[in-house]
Parts: structure tokens; C-alpha cells; sequence
């Protein structure tokens, strides 16, 4: 957190780690922690060591040195241990300016970019890709109980259980489907196009019959049926009318 240029205290989070030589500092979390941030390490059986914190490393790891030294300075910890307590802190202070010189670096893209950023990271300055996803809450709204039935081949009853599709997804393709029976299993639906001759035994006029299908209905224990559904306009051919062959 910060209040316009002063950066908010941190209260004191314990080390998950024993510090190391090179002045790493492990953490449950370093969110909120900056580089060129003085913090405060503190241990029961210790003197307490004001550090500056020279690069924040990931989620869990950042490095600190000493205060006003090069940014690749590093200082020994390893004596700051988590069996004694070991722990560091930030007091309330004044954020470090950016040169301006510097300023226009910091806001450019290196290549193959190119350009002036402004790109949307998560807290820990990492950008959002597939591996790191913006996050999302999404609230559960109760709508109160919903009824599926699974009853029946019905086509006309919005709550039956039937998905249905082409192979190669046009018109004339074949066609499959499966359906979701009410003990809860699931029978592979055929649709292939016949004569409907072959299926009646009557050669009506070509011109009134616009599609003719038949199902095959399989996987109970062995069963097979068969249902011959004819597509054709009436007589006056404005409306379109169906037939079922069982």
C-alpha cells in the first residue's frame, strides 16, 4: 500500500526460512515489499539489522543488502534463523524518486515490443498469460431447485435429454446423436437417411417428401430398435408435417 509518495508500514511477517549468506529472505508472501524499501530484521536473540530491500525475486523470495549501497549488494543473514524468531518489518516512508532520465526506461518495452506500456500484471509484477491467469470470483446465484427429465425420445419436450449432430456437421452428413435414459444410462443414436420406399414400401412424389431418417437405437443389454421418421409437405405444400415408422 502507499499514500501518494510515501510507501505504507508493513508489520513484521516471520521468515519461513533460515536467512542465507547472500542475504535471501524466504517468506510466506513478499506482497507489498519494493526494491529500495528499508525494512527492519529482527530475531529473539539478535540485534536487529536495518537492511534495504535490492530485489524482490518472486512470491516468496526477495534479497536485501545494505542501505544506500549498490543494488547488487547483499548481506549475510544466514545467523537470522526461523527457530529464533527471525522476522522483518517496514516502517511508514517516503518512496524513492525515479530520475527522469530514468523514467522513460522504465516505461518502455524492450524489443521486439517496442512502444510505451502499460500492461496489466498481478501483485507480484508478473504478466498474465495462460500459465498465470487473471483471477476471477465468480459468485454462486441460488435459483432454487431445476428439474431435468430424462424420460423419453422426445425431440418436442424441451426438458428431454437428446443431443444430435452430423459428422462432418452439414445438412446431408450423417447423423448421431445420444440420449440420456432416466436410470442414468446413455444409448448411442444413429441417424442415417433411407429411401422411403425402402422404408414404407411406397414411392410417394418426389416432390412432397423432403427428408426422410432412420434412427437405430442401441447399448440395452443387446436391444435394437428401429424408427423410421419421414419429412414431407401436405398437399398443399405450406406445411411442413412429420411421420414415425415404428
Amino acid at each position: 500500500m502507499s499514500y501518494e509518495k510515501r510507501w505504507a508500514a508493513i508489520p513484521s511477517r516471520a521468515l519461513t526460512a533460515n536467512g542465507t549468506q547472500d542475504g535471501k529472505v524466504t517468506l510466506a508472501s513478499t506482497i507489498e515489499f519494493r526494491v529500495k524499501q528499508q525494512v527492519i530484521l529482527t530475531a529473539n536473540s539478535l540485534v536487529s539489522l536495518e537492511l534495504e530491500v535490492k530485489r524482490v525475486d518472486s512470491d516468496l523470495v526477495m534479497y536485501v543488502g545494505r542501505r544506500g549501497e549498490a543494488i547488487t549488494d547483499r548481506t549475510d543473514i544466514s545467523a537470522y534463523l526461523t527457530s529464533d524468531g527471525a522476522a522483518i518489518f517496514a516502517l511508514e516512508q517516503p518512496r524513492p524518486s525515479i530520475p527522469d532520465k530514468d523514467y522513460n526506461r522504465a516505461m518502455f518495452e524492450e524489443e521486439p515490443v517496442n512502444a510505451q506500456r502499460s500492461i496489466l500484471v498481478d501483485d507480484f509484477g508478473n504478466k498474465y498469460n495462460k500459465d498465470n491467469p487473471v483471477p476471477v470470483d465468480i459468485k454462486a446465484v441460488d435459483v432454487g431447485p431445476i428439474s431435468i427429465g430424462t424420460d423419453g425420445f422426445d425431440p418436442t419436450d424441451p426438458d428431454s435429454m437428446l443431443a444430435t449432430g452430423s459428422e462432418d456437421g452439414t445438412k446431408t452428413g450423417v447423423k448421431h446423436a445420444i440420449k440420456v435414459n432416466n436410470d442414468g444410462t446413455i444409448r448411442q443414436v444413429q441417424l442415417f437417411k433411407k429411401p422411403f420406399d425402402a422404408i414404407t414400401g411406397v414411392n410417394p412424389d418426389p416432390d412432397a417428401v423432403t427428408e426422410v431418417y432412420q434412427s437405430r437405437l442401441g447399448g440395452d443389454a443387446g436391444t435394437v430398435q428401429e424408427t423410421a421418421t419421414i419429412t414431407y409437405r401436405d398437399a398443399t405444400k405450406k406445411r411442413i408435417l412429420k411421420v414415425v415408422v415404428t
